[in-house]
């Protein structure tokens, strides 16, 4: 591993948030999970929150996260705030597979908050780094129409995570983000995409941001 993508690595806290709903304005988060890389490999915490307006079935079908399941844990509130922020370590940049609701979940959720210092923080939008988009970027034309799903490219791409572990939850999901991080560093960097002689974060966020040309 190369200095510049061990570097990186050591900066980036992959993330994923849990939610009530899809409205990022409105989606109460019930999970958060944090991925640092340690010593080689990713150290993952992660916290159930309770929600006062409960959770919607169809929410719950999705995530597997019950109403029950929450009954007792803290709410996602000012109380556990500094909780959530220490799971994020130091970080540099924010790494999550369709970055983009995560991002605007957290803003809003701190936002409605009043603590607009850290909702700044996850508004910028130069700390944040897309698997989902910098995918399409690198592997692209040869899926040509196939998925870009987290879990697709997981089987697809036969990421090295334990197979019992499952789908959207937010512990599993941050550990196959971080799988797929690292091999879509190995393989940028193979195809040219990446230059190695270069800070990896900010051609990351550079394809994050660069328009997708479909068809």
């Amino acid at each position: 591993m190369s200095n510049f993508v061990q570097k990186f690595l050591e900066e980036a806290t992959v993330l994923d948030t849990e939610t009530t709903g899809l409205d990022s304005k409105t989606a109460e988060i019930i999970e958060f999970a944090t991925a640092l890389y340690q010593d080689g490999g990713w150290k993952i915490q992660s916290q159930l929150f309770n929600t006062p307006s409960g959770i919607p079935p169809e929410s719950s079908a999705k995530n597997q996260i019950s109403n029950r399941m929450v009954q007792g844990c803290p709410y996602f509130d000012e109380s556990v705030m500094f909780d959530v922020l220490n799971m994020l370590g130091a970080p540099k940049y924010f790494v999550a597979h369709y970055a983009e609701y995560d991002q605007a979940v957290l803003v809003h959720s701190f936002e409605r908050m009043n603590q607009n210092v850290v909702a700044s923080m996850f508004a910028n939008p130069s700390v944040w780094i897309c698997t989902w988009r910098v995918a399409r970027h690198i592997y692209s034309p040869s899926f040509q129409d196939k998925s870009y799903a987290q879990n697709y490219l997981r089987y697809k791409l036969d990421l090295p995570v334990p197979d019992n572990i499952g789908v959207h939850r937010a512990d599993a999901d941050v550990q196959v983000c971080g799988a797929l991080l690292e091999r879509l560093i190995e393989d940028g960097l193979v195809q040219g995409v990446l230059n190695p002689n270069e800070e990896i974060g900010p051609q990351l966020v550079g394809l994050t941001h660069r328009t997708i040309v479909t068809g």
